[in-house]
């Protein structure tokens, strides 16, 4: 008996049908699965924040000690020299970013141009290739990049 290309076209469509209900009942179950396995303490994350574990901090620290990098080259020991400087206070440049249209200063850490204030009574006003003039409480003070 031989079987038409009706009947055929049944048995395609009825095993289609089934491996379709199959995957719709099988994937759902492998998703779950994979997401039920152990997760580390370390590594587990509760989605509102960043887990840093404690050998990443104490890493940090061992970093930023003194001991392991030495002295800072951007605070020299004699934080600031040239003429005018006795009177001038807790200051020290840093570096000199040079640019002939627009130069920064980096004056205790903090990156400043000419004409900002780096704090309540001292301001920046002239920004050359090697040297950096600040008012500081009306008096005028010349700031010097140390050379190595």
């Amino acid at each position: 008996m031989a079987k038409g290309p009706d009947t055929k076209q049944k048995i395609e469509l009825a095993v289609t049908i089934a491996g379709i209900l199959l995957l719709i009942f099988l994937i759902p179950g492998i998703i779950d699965k994979t997401g039920n396995k152990p997760v580390d303490k370390a590594g587990s994350y509760n989605g509102s924040a960043p887990v840093v574990t404690e050998s990443v901090v104490s890493e940090e620290r061992r970093y930023k000690s003194e001991g392991d990098w030495g002295r800072d080259i951007f605070y020299p020991d004699v934080p600031f020299s040239g003429t005018g400087s006795s009177g001038l206070i807790n200051l020290a440049l840093n570096g000199i970013v040079w640019d002939s249209n627009s130069p920064y200063a980096i004056i205790n850490s903090k990156v400043v141009k000419a004409g900002d204030k780096i704090d309540a009574v001292t301001m920046v006003i002239d920004i050359t290739e090697n040297k950096v003039v600040v008012e500081q409480a009306g008096t005028r003070h010349t700031l010097e990049l140390t050379k190595f």
